[in-house]
């Protein structure tokens, strides 16, 4: 096994040319400085799959002691991917629970109510941009199961199906979307929510209820924004969180919306981001975290499309 360890070292420092090198270039004495550490029961997991996937690689002064002390210059680089690591049975920067809402996904879901944009999903490109915004706030959110989650705003039921996974019991409220559409179609799927026909402005559940309350392109359409953060903040248990997803209201979004067909959108974006998150601690709420869709992404000059923030009940 030893000479397996010594074989899995020489093999990284070949393929990481800019890995600092121990001063000993012999395998066989290497060898007997490194197995102890690249051993050690928290990386045991990681050096059995070192030839296939990565390992965790220590260099460390030169020293026979099979465990050094704490205060031993103990460097450990990671070389396994987090791909590599979902392969061997840890968590994975994709999240475990939540699943990503692909084009194939929405296919089958018919448009439920007016304000309902689930056939813009459908499209090739702009598609990508409608299903992306979600998948921006889904990644916003812990990697673990939430007890109740309510969705705000449900439409035809494409969150609905990836939030699914990570509650234990889902629920959905929307002011003109028909529930039962949405209950046939995740039925199919193996999901049973619990939707009904609701204001925003008065939440029918009781005070400190769900654990997570999601909202996706709902907020733009309310003058009283402030009233509805109110009431996710009452049906909010104490620390729980809320996932709040909306576009940018300007001109450069007008023109957007009207080159994809969806015609005058004043009258029904009547809030901007900046509005309802100055809102945000007048409310009782905490930023957790944020996320914003850029085209083009990762240039200076960029147009912001959409905002998602994740926050805390105080």
């Amino acid at each position: 096994m030893l000479r397996a360890a010594a074989h899995s070292c020489a093999w990284f420092e070949r393929r990481q040319p800019g890995m600092r090198r121990s001063p000993v270039h012999n395998p066989s004495i290497a060898c007997n400085v490194r197995v102890p550490y690249i051993l050690r029961p928290q990386a045991r997991l990681f050096s059995a799959a070192s030839g296939a996937f990565g390992a965790f690689v220590a260099v460390a002064p030169l020293t026979r002691s099979p465990r050094p002390p704490r205060s031993c210059d103990l460097r450990v680089r990671r070389v396994c991917s987090r791909r590599c690591k979902s392969r061997i049975g840890l968590r994975s920067y994709a999240q475990t629970f939540m699943i990503r809402l692909k084009q194939e996904m929405v296919a089958a879901f018919p448009q439920n109510g007016p304000t309902d944009p689930i056939e813009y999903y459908k499209r090739p490109f702009i598609g990508y941009l409608f299903r992306e915004r979600i998948n921006i706030g889904l990644r916003l959110l812990p990697d673990r199961r939430f007890g109740r989650v309510l969705e705000v705003g449900y439409g035809s039921g494409a969150v609905q199906l990836a939030l699914a996974p990570s509650a234990e019991e889902l629920h959905g409220i929307d002011l003109d979307a028909d529930p039962s559409p949405v209950k046939a179609n995740m039925a199919t799927r193996g999901w049973s929510p619990k939707l009904m026909q609701g204001d925003v402005y008065k939440l029918p559940y009781e005070s400190n209820y769900f654990d997570l309350v999601v909202s996706f392109s709902t907020f733009e359409h309310l003058l009283e924004y402030p009233k509805a953060l109110v009431q996710v903040h009452r049906v909010l248990v104490p620390g729980g969180l809320f996932l709040l997803g909306m576009p940018s209201v300007n001109k450069l979004m007008e023109a957007g919306f009207h080159a994809i067909g969806f015609g005058d959108i004043n009258h029904v974006h009547v809030t901007t981001p900046a509005q309802v998150a100055n809102a945000f601690a007048s409310t009782g709420f905490n930023l957790v975290k944020a996320a914003f869709l850029d085209v083009p992404p990762l240039l200076p000059i960029r147009a912001r499309l959409y905002h998602t923030w994740l926050l805390m009940k105080q």
